[in-house]
């Protein structure tokens, strides 16, 4: 279902995603490298072509290595720093790369293979998160905690954790896939991973919302010590 390894080369569909959106061309799903675009039977044959009419336009600036700012002026413009002098084309490489080198298509894939571990019920994960009882928990530090919130990466928009289920250990496929992405966020500014269930701070940092664990601590008495019967036998009355 999902790529274990990747190609040398290839142009990540969020940068597409990106270009098409910015010529008003609205995507209905976007994969790593696959985009969807949905036609009804009211469709005009102008409508669809000024879809191939833009991916053609994308094509010409990739393969002539126009700058970022006159693909993506809007991009450039408030990222200047990070992209004021890249080409399209190195642009699409340097996320190729990145992909490649955080095998975030292969950690996703291995995520949604981890068998669930529910300590709760979603039922009451939710009373703890309606009554104050969770927290927020930075992503590094959430190994073994017990998500109150659904975890959805969007692509593929499926659930990997559900509310109530503990997270592995920071080896688990689960958390080192969330790490790839919030990497993958830092990096490349403007192309922030979308995930459900994670808050994102100023500085990239993601963090989860998570049950507050205490002690379980008994409240009822202790029961007395027991002792022994006397061993004494009662004088029966003459």
């Amino acid at each position: 279902m999902f790529f274990r390894s990747l190609a040398d080369s290839g142009i990540p569909a969020a940068i597409l995603t990106a270009f098409l959106d910015s010529r008003r061309v609205e995507i209905a799903r976007t994969g790593d490298y696959t985009i969807l675009a949905l036609f009804s039977v009211g469709t005009s044959k102008g409508k669809w072509g000024s879809l191939l009419e833009t991916l053609f336009e994308f094509k010409r600036l990739y393969d002539r290595e126009a700058l970022v700012i006159e693909a993506l002026p809007d991009l450039a413009s408030k990222f200047p720093d990070r992209y004021g002098t890249l080409t399209l084309k190195q642009l699409s490489d340097e996320m190729h790369a990145a992909m490649r080198e955080l095998k975030l298509p292969a950690l996703l894939q291995e995520a949604c293979d981890v068998t669930p571990d529910p300590a709760m019920t979603p039922a009451a994960t939710y009373q703890r998160l309606v009554r104050e009882g969770t927290e927020k928990v930075k992503l590094t530090e959430i190994a073994g905690r017990i998500p109150a919130v659904m975890l959805v990466p969007y692509p593929p928009g499926i659930p990997i954790r559900m509310p109530g289920e503990r997270l592995g250990d920071a080896s688990s496929p689960t958390i080192r896939f969330l790490l790839g992405l919030e990497e993958f966020s830092k990096r490349f500014p403007g192309f922030e991973r979308e995930v459900h269930g994670i808050e994102l701070d100023s500085h990239g940092e993601f963090w989860i919302r998570s049950v507050i664990e205490t002690p379980v601590t008994s409240t009822q008495p202790r029961p007395k010590p027991r002792t022994r019967p006397s061993s004494r036998a009662s004088k029966k009355r003459i």
